[in-house]
């Protein structure tokens, strides 16, 4: 398999902006999403080669006498400045272990899906790891959505989840904010969009359908692969009577994932061409 062959969408941030749940915003509306920092830590934990990485970079110390992963152990040096080199060097290859994984049938998606859109939320990595990770997946990047909040806010959320000052420090320090335009990687070009997590879930997810009703977010054939996913999914005597597939979703037309949320535009001709549905 030479190449992923579905458009990828990718949601990033630093600590506490937010992305998660913009991502979970795209969740509702069907998309298919991966949350790659879970992704990695399932590799990085059940993968025998990233095990040997693991004792390489960090020493004999990560494995407990059972050969289980001492994780309050890892947790404490993984982020240290004195390990700035192992980490690294774990790291690239913990990425290269990921695209050998995705570029072949795997637990997490279904890489068959050709066309059909695959959201992954991703840190605000380095810049360096960002490119790393943008060359693993050897297709185009359509999207990068890049999620702000201000510097209290973040940290207020971070606190909450039990890191210490020390903790939060060691991981910003490996962040790249995204929202200045001096830091955003070259291999992006005009594909970024910064959304400001500055108001109520309400209004970000506003922020989101917005973005997705612009002309340029999904093209018309990719909306058709969004369709055809959705559809195949669907019983039968549904695909075989309904007008508008959104009328046959039970979270509404609000989780639609045609960016339009109009039945009478890309969708509804959709159905007609394909389905032979005649109006009421």
């Amino acid at each position: 398999m030479d190449s992923l062959n579905r458009p990828i969408y990718i949601i990033t941030g630093l600590m506490g902006s937010g992305k998660s749940t913009v991502a979970n915003l795209f969740k509702l509306r069907h998309f298919e999403v991966l949350n790659m920092d879970k992704i990695s830590k399932d590799i990085m934990l059940t993968d025998a080669d990233m095990k040997v990485a693991m004792i390489s970079a960090f020493g004999k110390n990560a494995i407990n006498e059972d050969a289980s992963y001492n994780l309050d152990y890892i947790k404490g040096v993984y982020f240290d400045p004195q390990f700035d080199t192992e980490r690294e060097q774990f790291e690239h290859d913990l990425d290269i272990k990921i695209r050998d994984i995705f570029n072949k049938p795997n637990k997490y998606f279904d890489v068959e899906k050709e066309g059909v859109p695959l959201i992954m939320e991703i840190p605000s990595f380095n810049l360096n790891r960002f490119e790393r990770i943008y060359h693993c997946f050897f297709t185009e990047i359509k999207y990068v959505i890049n999620v702000s909040a201000d510097y209290k806010d973040r940290m207020d959320r971070v606190h909450k989840r039990g890191l210490s000052d020390e903790e939060i420090s060691n991981r910003n320090r490996l962040q790249t904010d995204y929202s200045y335009p001096q830091n955003q990687p070259d291999i992006v070009g005009d594909k970024f969009c910064n959304i400001d997590n500055d108001g109520s879930v309400e209004e970000l997810y506003d922020k989101v359908t917005k973005l997705m009703e612009q002309p340029d977010f999904f093209d018309e054939q990719t909306k058709d692969k969004i369709f055809d996913d959705y559809m195949s999914k669907m019983p039968s005597y549904v695909r075989a009577n309904m007008k508008c597939y959104v009328y046959y979703n039970s979270t509404g037309c609000g989780s639609c994932p045609c960016p339009c949320k109009s039945s009478d535009k890309h969708f509804e001709e959709t159905v007609k061409s394909r389905l032979k549905v005649k109006d009421d």
